[in-house]
């Protein structure tokens, strides 16, 4: 089967996907890892009404994140005039579990991580880093990661959903959505000390792009989506190395052995801004 990608796609795993395989989801992970994305994992999205234990540690995610935005605002307000938030926004902020903020009767999520650079990209860095985020070499990731779920998500329509034109909604850090909240609970890595989604394998060395969707994969996926969503096992342990290592001390350790992240001296803070 000839399949035309826009995109090269360096991966030979796209001959071995058997189209009319039973196990869609293993043939789906195949096509993600074909795109370049380290992973790939779907959200069943009414399960995050079901699970007590699981809304007991949305809130408390829920409260730190709005603690988070109003801090930001009020240093952003003392800081210069800078308006990165502003008291009145802020009361603007929403927060959706069911992702209906960016779909409406979005039913199911998926999210994927995508590295920053290749391997012979990271090598080259390293021996001679630039004095910018890694992230930022090449280009832009946003643009990169959208249009890579654009395609994957057209091609699955075509070969796995009977052509399905159900609406979806593609995001990758430029839509109110919480991102790491839903990494974590997904498990694509835990929070860590430095705010960032940390992955055995490739640290914080990745980014987060995710479809929201009104198809009802169900019907098409028997195994293997996630309907009881817990939040990832942190494994920072006593690790200190990006507090040791942020350039201008934007991660302290409180009197109560906390970590306390002071958004006012974060490098992106102000490039942001």
């Amino acid at each position: 089967i000839k399949i035309q990608i826009k995109i090269q796609i360096k991966n030979k795993k796209m001959k071995n996907i058997n189209f009319k395989s039973v196990d869609i989801l293993e043939n789906l992970k195949i096509l993600a890892t074909d795109f370049g994305f380290i992973d790939c994992k779907i959200l069943d999205l009414q399960s995050l009404y079901f699970d007590e234990n699981f809304q007991k540690n949305a809130e408390i995610s829920k409260k730190n994140f709005e603690n988070l935005v109003e801090k930001i605002a009020q240093n952003a307000l003392l800081n210069n005039g800078l308006h990165y938030l502003t008291a009145e926004n802020t009361k603007q902020i929403r927060y959706d579990f069911s992702a209906n903020l960016l779909l409406p009767n979005a039913k199911f999520l998926l999210i994927f991580a995508l590295p920053y650079v290749g391997k012979l990209q990271l090598q080259k860095y390293l021996q001679n880093p630039p004095k910018v985020a890694l992230h930022a070499v090449g280009r832009d990731y946003h643009k990169i990661v959208r249009s890579k779920l654009k395609q994957f998500w057209k091609l699955c329509c075509q070969k796995f959903f009977d052509n399905s034109a159900a609406n979806f909604r593609i995001f990758c850090d430029s839509t109110p959505i919480l991102e790491k909240f839903f990494a974590q609970i997904c498990e694509l890595g835990w929070l860590g000390k430095n705010n960032l989604i940390t992955n055995k394998h490739y640290g914080n060395l990745f980014v987060i792009g995710g479809i929201i969707t009104t198809l009802e994969l169900d019907k098409y996926i028997q195994n293997g989506i996630i309907k009881t969503p817990k939040f990832a096992k942190n494994h920072c342990g006593k690790c200190q190395k990006c507090i040791q290592n942020c350039p201008t001390q934007a991660l302290q350790i409180d009197k109560n052995q906390r970590v306390q992240f002071l958004p006012e001296r974060c490098l992106a803070f102000y490039l942001n801004e």
